[in-house]
């Protein structure tokens, strides 16, 4: 059986850094929601924000009476306002997520502009047409997008096309020479029972 041939793909992930101190999460939460309020990318979380701000108050106004002498309600009363305002906390995360998933350039601006830390990771995503030359000696490798055997085509024009064999993986490699007159390239996967798919957008070769 082919093993998939995958990208490993770096993503930045919005992080809340709630402290356990009730005082210092609440300057934290406040941050939070003026970056994001004075945001225009989050009109879409305006109604949300707007049970958080009230959230925040509810939350300053228990611990003020908890640590109240004597306290005129209990620490379960103020673990619930904090429970309340936690949660909202964190479904706004996952709109910060959202936005920045879909800008993953400028994902980690996104995320500390919306006063939360950035973890990076790396995760596993499909193959996509690209190319790469190497050193010692110079050839030029490319890879396929999917898995498994892959017809070859390269070109000078992006007119006129040589037919360069098939790989039984998602990768072609040729030589200094070979390269020098590949200006573009595409592939098309070999499936079963004689059947191919379409072949790719041509790949532009920039010389090395």
């Amino acid at each position: 059986m082919t093993t998939p041939t995958v990208l490993i793909i770096r993503k930045a992930i919005a992080v809340l850094k709630l402290s356990t101190k009730i005082n210092d999460l609440i300057i934290y939460l406040r941050d939070i929601y003026d970056k994001m309020k004075a945001d225009s990318r989050y009109s879409g979380s305006a109604a949300k924000l707007a049970i958080f701000t009230g959230q925040i108050k509810d939350l300053y106004d228990a611990q003020a009476a908890f640590k109240a002498k004597p306290p005129t309600i209990t620490k379960q009363d103020r673990d619930n306002a904090k429970n309340k305002v936690v949660l909202t906390a964190e479904s706004l995360q996952r709109d910060v997520q959202e936005l920045a998933d879909a800008d993953p350039s400028e994902a980690e601006s996104i995320i500390t502009g919306a006063n939360m830390s950035v973890k990076i990771i790396n995760v596993r995503g499909p193959q996509q047409n690209r190319y790469e030359w190497g050193d010692d000696p110079d050839y030029l490798t490319i890879y396929a997008e999917g898995e498994g055997t892959h017809e070859w085509q390269s070109s000078e024009d992006g007119e006129a096309w040589n037919n360069d064999g098939a790989t039984g993986v998602a990768k072609k490699t040729y030589t200094q020479a070979e390269a020098a007159k590949i200006n573009y390239s595409r592939n098309r996967r070999i499936l079963t029972h004689g059947k191919y798919s379409e072949w790719t957008n041509p790949l532009t070769i920039d010389r090395k």
